[in-house]
């Protein structure tokens, strides 16, 4: 039924504005099957510059708002300066897609992915700005939203990191970011401070309605362990961990330093590069058990083996750096 009433609101458009909504249907559809172009890098030795696809990102900007100022009553202006807009529109994001192609295949999989999504988020903002734009007769609603879509990707693109070292960098960051949180998490066990816990909601609370009340707005964050839940061999286990978790900040802010100052990575560094990433990434995973495993009950067995984990990675994340340019001193001494 919804087929049938779309093709009778089509059915009684003008002839310029069922023009335009043809055409923008099959550009919009078209955007989609271009993208898989991103899956076959171009090989460009190097890869091409990002900033190429700075500029390629603007143009898109520009022809996408001129898209939709000439559909902002509605899609049934002259269908040739339409079909001539919207044709251009769809080259200029051709043209990206292909810069983007050809920044591909060099830098590492973690720069690629990050163009891939970048690329595609702009690709099918555009596909529908286009849709947006020439399927109403109308103003509509939503074509400046569209349009907006189409603003905050190009921006994206204009974010992302240069090459791949600086993409691994970023990636680094954020995983750092977490063993951070560790460290602070347990740098607070044995200061004496009690958490909230549910069964001291209300002291003084009857033990009818009061206490209902005072337990309904507890949630899972108020259900956190404090000083006096750990017994003290339990307590000065997790301060040792603890120690651990901060020095694993230390020696991640160690790495991260050669990382970023490192020269633009090659095509052997980029490898070098994914693999740090890849030890880092297991480095951060073992620092978050062994912050899980600190609280009652412990199992010491299980903390020792994640700390050995959590070394042998911070082996191989040093060893890798230094292999992608790092300076070996700073990554030596980390560890």
């Amino acid at each position: 039924a919804r087929h049938d009433a779309r093709r009778r609101r089509r059915g009684s458009m003008s002839g310029n504005s069922a023009k335009n909504a043809a055409l923008g249907a099959s550009l919009a559809s078209s955007f989609v099957t271009e993208l898989k172009a991103l899956e076959i890098p171009a090989e460009v030795p190097e890869g091409a510059p990002m900033s190429q696809l700075h500029l390629a990102a603007d143009a898109v900007n520009m022809n996408a708002t001129k898209t939709q100022m000439l559909f902002s009553d509605g899609n049934g202006v002259d269908a040739t300066a339409a079909a001539a807009a919207l044709k251009e529109l769809h080259l200029v994001v051709m043209g990206f897609v292909a810069h983007a192609q050809a920044a591909l295949g060099t830098q590492g999989k973690t720069f690629d992915a990050a163009v891939k999504a970048a690329s595609t988020t702009l690709s099918r903002a555009c596909g529908n700005l286009i849709k947006v734009a020439t399927e109403n007769e109308t103003r509509s609603e939503w074509l400046k939203p569209a349009l907006a879509e189409v603003y905050e990707a190009v921006k994206a693109v204009k974010q992302l990191p240069k090459d791949g070292r600086a993409a691994v960098a970023k990636a680094m960051l954020k995983a750092a970011t977490i063993v951070k949180d560790v460290s602070n998490e347990l740098s607070e066990l044995g200061s004496g401070g009690g958490f909230f816990r549910a069964d001291d909601a209300d002291a003084d609370a009857d033990d009818d309605d009061d206490a209902a009340a005072a337990t309904a707005v507890v949630d899972e964050d108020d259900l956190l362990f404090g000083d006096d839940d750990f017994s003290e061999a339990e307590m000065m286990i997790a301060k040792q961990c603890a120690s651990f978790a901060s020095a694993s900040f230390d020696f991640v802010k160690a790495v991260l330093g050669p990382t970023v100052r490192g020269p633009s990575a090659s095509a052997s560094d980029a490898a070098a590069l994914e693999r740090a990433l890849e030890r880092c990434e297991a480095f951060r995973r073992e620092v978050e058990e062994i912050g899980a495993g600190v609280y009652p009950p412990q199992d010491v067995a299980d903390i020792v083996h994640r700390a050995g984990g959590a070394l042998e990675a911070a082996r191989g994340m040093a060893s890798a750096v230094e292999e992608a340019g790092g300076a070996s001193g700073e990554t030596k001494d980390a560890v």
